[in-house]
């Protein structure tokens, strides 16, 4: 059984110009709010999370630049996806439950991702990158 929650989801663009629609962009949809039960303590994923070797290893990037211990705010973590450098700036963190992120990615893009992780038992969370 999928225990994806999909009820923030879903997320319609519609584009407003003609510009838009000339050049075949009709509606796009992405995924904004991801969230599943993980079979894994909270401890164990906040872990995954803030701790920067982790968190490279488990993403599949390379780590260039990043604090040796775990994250707290302001800290700023260089990572790279093939040749391209992407970079994380710890807006917020409220251990253990949430973590908020200012990304860089390569062309511009800028995302704002905030992981909350809610524990359920001993030995489920669930997690949500939004």
């Amino acid at each position: 059984m999928d225990s994806t929650d999909y009820s923030c989801i879903v997320a319609q663009w519609r584009p407003n110009s003609r510009e838009a629609a000339a050049v075949g962009y009709t509606d796009a949809f992405m995924d904004v709010c991801p969230t599943d039960i993980i079979l894994a303590p909270a401890e164990r994923i906040w872990r995954l999370v803030t701790d920067p070797r982790e968190l490279a290893h488990w993403s599949g990037m390379r780590l260039v630049e990043a604090p040796a211990r775990a994250i707290s705010s302001g800290d700023r973590l260089v990572f790279r996806a093939g040749v391209f450098p992407i970079t994380f700036d710890v807006v917020d963190i409220q251990a253990p439950r949430q973590l908020t992120l200012g990304i860089a990615l390569p062309f511009g893009v800028k995302n704002r991702e905030q992981i909350q992780i809610t524990r359920i038992d001993s030995n489920s969370s669930r997690t949500t990158f939004n």
